[in-house]
């Protein structure tokens, strides 16, 4: 059964999941508003997808361009499902990151979805629609040596929490879907090594786009992706003296895939930050 005449703004649109997402909403029968940073992958994710869908070419971080989406948006009143999409990594030591770094970090996973949300939900509440945000089983699990990201992640998931709970009764519904390791750009090839390393399960973009079809038909509130994921999220909120242990000795596995310094191999200088600065 198709979804008909339903209108989605997806920010982080031309990223992996985004590109998987896309696909999957067009086919259900969503009319698609697709914003990323790049016009000519906009373009090339529109020209593959079914239906008539628009795109809107925005980078979250500066204000300018922020407010001019914003500006574009509020001419509308269709929209009934807005997905956070967009996002953006780090792996390193969180000393060694620097203030631009962090700051970037949490303005494109945690601030401007939280904006986003503000400035879209009389909207969407008129329309009886749905926000999800899209988080990461790091935003239940602090990883490390992924500080900032679990941080923007726990904050995008506090935010969810507290503003479903908020707007109780009012006809909109808030979710936090957290997807694990996904086979994207997101990651750097140090962290594809470190999860090989470490045996963790990396899922197909499609994968997760089919199971957020699924969150989204069945309006859910929150949803962990993978086991044994699952479990260590729950078991992390109840006893994370546990997950302390089973994590002690990954921690020294974990450092040394961390990128070295200028990206030299042998350098013995502190390792430094990866800043992935791509659409999740």
């Amino acid at each position: 059964m198709k979804i008909q005449q339903q209108r989605c703004l997806l920010t982080g649109a031309t990223g992996g999941i985004g590109k998987a997402i896309a696909s999957q909403l067009s086919q259900a029968g969503y009319s698609l508003i697709l914003q990323g940073r790049n016009r000519e992958k906009l373009q090339e994710l529109l020209d593959k997808l079914v239906g008539e869908h628009e795109i809107i070419v925005a980078d979250l971080i500066g204000s300018q361009s922020m407010e001019n989406l914003c500006a574009q948006l509020s001419k509308r009143i269709d929209i009934d499902l807005l997905i956070n999409n967009a996002g953006t990594s780090s792996f390193g030591l969180f000393a060694q990151q620097t203030p631009a770094e962090i700051s970037e970090l949490m303005m494109v996973n945690l601030t401007r979805p939280m904006q986003l949300t503000q400035h879209l939900l009389p909207q969407i509440k008129g329309n009886k629609g749905m926000v999800i945000n899209v988080g990461s089983v790091f935003g239940s699990i602090g990883f490390p040596c992924f500080t900032n990201y679990c941080a923007s992640k726990f904050g995008l998931k506090g935010f969810s929490e507290a503003l479903a709970r908020e707007l109780k009764g009012e006809g909109v519904t808030i979710g936090y879907f957290s997807p694990r390791s996904t086979a994207t750009a997101i990651n750097s090839d140090s962290v594809n090594e470190m999860n090989r390393a470490l045996g963790n399960a990396v899922d197909h973009p499609s994968d997760v786009a089919k199971q957020l079809l699924t969150f989204i038909k069945q309006k859910q509130r929150r949803k962990v992706v993978g086991w044994p994921e699952k479990i260590f999220a729950r078991l992390n909120g109840l006893f994370p003296e546990l997950v302390d242990r089973a994590l002690e000795n990954k921690v020294n596995i974990i450092k040394s895939y961390l990128p070295p310094k200028n990206g030299n191999s042998d350098d013995k200088q502190p390792k430094l930050v990866n800043l992935n600065r791509q659409e999740q």
